[in-house]
Order: C-alpha cells, then sequence, then structure tokens
C-alpha cells in the first residue's frame, strides 16, 4: 500500500468526494495519472504534497494562478486502491485505471475509460452510481464535492446567504437534495449541467450543522500545513 501516513475514512471520504469534482484520472501511453488542479486551498495541496512525496506546482491561466498535482504509475494506483470504494461520480473511472495499471494494457483501456469521462464520453445525464461509501461518512464526501465544485455567496443587500453545486450527473446533484433534504434542483441549459441550488440563512446553518462548507476540514485546520 501507499508508503505514507494511513488515512482516516474520513480522510479518504473527502479526497474521494474532492476528485470527484475536481480530480482528473487519465491514461497515458504507458501509465496511469491522477491530476487535481484548483486556483484556491494550498493547504490541501501542502498535505497531498506531504501524504503523496510528489511535489505541487503553479501554472498559470487568465492570469489566475493555478496549484497542481500530479500523481503517475505505483503512486497513482495504490491511492486508487485505497479510495475505490469512496468515490462515487468517478467509481467506473478509478475501476478502470486499476484494470488497466495492473494488465499494463492502456491502449485497450483508455477508449473504455473515456466513454465515462464529462469531456469526452457521451455522457447520460441520469446515470445512476453504485454507492459504496457508508452513509456515516457522506457528509465528509459530499464536503469535499462541494469545496470542489460548490458555491456559497452572501448578499448584502437581502443579508442572507446562497449557494448551489453544479454536475452533468442530475443523481449527483440529488445526493446534496436527498443528504441535507433542502433546496431544489434545476437545469442549467447553457452551461449543459444540472445545479442543486439553496438560499437562506437557515439553510446556510443546516449546511454547516451536516459538516458541508467551502472551509478547509477541521482536521486539515488542525496540521496547519
Amino acid at each position: 500500500m501507499l508508503n505514507m501516513v494511513e488515512l482516516t475514512d474520513e480522510q479518504k471520504a473527502f479526497l474521494a468526494g474532492l476528485l470527484d469534482a475536481e480530480g482528473a484520472l487519465q491514461i497515458r501511453p504507458t501509465t496511469i495519472r491522477i491530476n487535481l488542479s484548483m486556483t484556491e486551498y494550498f493547504e490541501i495541496f501542502k498535505w497531498l504534497e506531504k501524504l503523496l512525496k510528489r511535489k505541487i506546482y503553479i501554472k498559470y491561466r487568465n492570469n489566475k494562478s493555478i496549484f497542481a498535482i500530479d500523481i503517475y504509475g505505483y503512486i497513482a494506483y495504490n491511492l486508487l486502491l485505497e479510495l475505490k470504494d469512496y468515490f462515487i461520480i468517478k467509481q467506473d473511472n478509478a475501476e478502470i485505471l486499476l484494470k488497466a495499471y495492473e494488465s499494463k494494457d492502456y491502449e485497450f483501456y483508455k477508449p473504455i475509460l473515456n466513454t465515462y469521462t464529462l469531456r469526452i464520453g457521451n455522457i447520460n445525464p441520469m446515470r445512476e452510481f453504485n454507492i459504496k461509501i457508508g452513509k456515516d461518512l457522506l457528509n465528509s464526501y459530499l464536503h469535499g464535492a462541494y469545496v470542489g465544485d460548490g458555491s456559497i455567496s452572501f448578499i448584502k443587500t437581502k443579508n442572507k446567504f446562497q449557494g448551489n453545486f453544479a454536475n452533468k450527473y442530475y443523481n449527483a446533484c440529488k445526493l446534496f437534495l436527498e443528504f441535507c433534504k433542502f433546496g431544489c434542483i434545476s437545469y442549467d441549459k447553457i452551461r449543459n449541467s444540472w445545479r442543486w441550488a439553496w438560499g437562506g440563512n437557515g439553510c446556510y446553518q443546516r449546511l454547516l450543522d451536516l459538516g458541508i462548507s467551502k472551509n478547509l476540514p477541521s482536521w486539515l485546520k488542525e496540521k496547519n500545513y
């Protein structure tokens, strides 16, 4: 397994949610690759740098700095083994990468992977997920996913909070609706995606009570990377 400090179940769930929302699981000509790139949350990248013993780097796009980390080969394989039962949206992708690395037949598995990727594949927006993660860890998973693809804003004129989570899959948004029990789901024709949206200070407080926010998880704050 990974030559690193053992991850707790809560950390695995959070990281799987984050990679489901913002990560890229890829097959290269001679290996597999996991990439995570974000404009915020430097602390997460420092944690991953120490955890995986891989250097983070900064790239620039449209005058914005982006933190990034690439994980290849054996380390990526072992990380996927740790997280495979915690993924929801990219669970199929993770399993394909594992098979590709084990067989070393990357040419065979790459087109199979493409059918499940959001950018390349023929997306079935109503696709259902095989959820293996326990309900007691779903809040940690959703926290990671919300850090990746969620938003929260405060409207001064109305003195209230509002937010949303957007994804190509309807059932990804439904996870938030069923877990939080507030908000609504709508389809955004312009962005071709589904959106779970909520509004009001009561909903914002309930979201925090459920352990979901745009903040770092408490265990990562305590590390002080």
